[in-house]
């Protein structure tokens, strides 16, 4: 399909995640179409900080499937706060490592290690094409993260931070069921809190003994 057959048609859910574009890279105008088209917003996907075309500016570059996937900046802005305030009440002057178990666009990673000053991020990313552009990205940022390739199952006790870091593990926004189509149409904070809530207790597991009492808790 032609750039001129693709900016008549609707940048939505459906093909952004459609077989013909979900791990294609598109480009600035297709970002700014999608939040245009589906938000009123061409600036909707706000990611690391920055507006679409600042992003772009700087070298990032994104896959059809992460305008969906990845953590915008408003929703990372407010998880970063919240873990910041939560480390703030730990007691102590431990350094901080923050570990993300699901990659993508590291958005989320990001939005925590700012807000956690002198904090350094690790992450998992099982996906080669994700891994590859994710790293290319967080490098342009020059962002205190490690991308690690592969599960944080295998990976997770061989890659982890030093044993005097205090410890926050990050394992939202929940992936999963949580973000099908349909299921937050009605209360979308509430549905994601719920529906998330099994499936991040889970995921927990795998760090509880290479991480105990290092974590921080809310």
């Amino acid at each position: 399909m032609t750039d001129v057959a693709h900016s008549a048609r609707k940048y939505d859910r459906d093909f952004l995640l459609s077989p013909e574009k979900r791990n294609q890279l598109i480009e600035l105008w297709e970002v700014e179409k999608y939040g245009r088209d589906c938000f009123g917003d061409p600036d909707h996907v706000h990611l690391y900080g920055m507006k679409p075309k600042e992003w772009y500016e700087r070298g990032v570059r994104i896959l059809g499937r992460t305008c969906l996937e990845a953590v915008k900046d408003p929703l990372g802005d407010k998880i970063g706060n919240d873990i910041a305030e939560v480390v703030g009440r730990a007691s102590g002057k431990r350094p901080i490592g923050v570990v993300d178990p699901f990659a993508g666009s590291c958005n989320g990673l990001y939005a925590i290690v700012r807000r956690l000053p002198g904090s350094k991020g690790i992450s998992f990313e099982v996906e080669p094409t994700v891994f590859e552009l994710t790293s290319r990205n967080i490098a342009h940022l020059k962002a205190p993260i490690e991308l690690v390739r592969g599960s944080y199952k295998d990976l997770v006790g061989a890659r982890k931070h030093p044993a005097d870091h205090r410890v926050v593990v990050f394992l939202g926004p929940p992936w999963g069921d949580a973000l099908q189509s349909g299921c937050c149409a009605q209360n979308p904070s509430e549905s994601i809190r719920v529906r998330g809530q099994g499936y991040c207790t889970a995921k927990l597991t795998p760090f509880a003994s290479d991480f105990s009492g290092s974590m921080c808790r809310s």
